[in-house]
């Protein structure tokens, strides 16, 4: 070969290795670029992730709060049901006697089972036996007073709860 065909194959292939390394350095850039593509992909996903677990544990969180409360609130409940219970036993053990106020206007008189020989004796009007567990039941006229075990336990209950519950909890509130 000559000098000249030699001389053309080398710049050639000087061109050629040039040629291949600008090539290089292009994929490589194009890589990098492409690289950093990705990563920045994957982290906005990776912190979209994060902020959907944050909120996930949150609402648990809140979640597990109200169902403790809830119980506490059953607990607490229980407790005042408990308590008027026991006042409600205790109540229906005592005599009609220990209801009955003197001088009742003269009427119709409903009793438990129990209390009628006894309001028989102590009330001077009509006596009628009522599906009530103590206490009275007095119709005069139009007019009908509930002084039934019953209704006075309903009645306490809506006016004391608060005052039962500071009692038994010492004053502590639900948090």
């Amino acid at each position: 070969m000559s000098k000249v065909a030699e001389k053309i194959i080398a710049d050639a292939e000087k061109e050629a290795k040039a040629i291949m390394e600008e090539a290089r350095k292009r994929a490589e850039e194009i890589k990098s670029s492409r690289k950093a593509v990705y990563e920045r992909e994957a982290s906005e996903i990776t912190g979209k992730a994060n902020e959907r677990a944050f909120q996930i544990r949150a609402a648990a969180v809140a979640e597990a709060g109200m169902e403790l409360r809830k119980r506490k609130v059953e607990e607490q409940q229980k407790e005042i049901d408990r308590v008027f219970a026991d006042a409600r036993a205790r109540l229906a053990r005592l005599e009609l006697s220990e209801f009955l106020p003197e001088n009742l206007p003269h009427g119709i008189l409903y009793v438990a089972k129990k209390d009628v020989k006894e309001a028989k004796r102590l009330f001077h009007g009509e006596v009628k036996e009522a599906e009530i567990s103590g206490g009275y039941i007095l119709e005069t006229g139009n007019v009908r007073m509930n002084k039934s075990l019953e209704a006075l336990m309903e009645e306490a209950r809506y006016a004391l709860t608060g005052k039962v519950m500071e009692i038994i909890y010492e004053g502590k509130q639900l948090d």
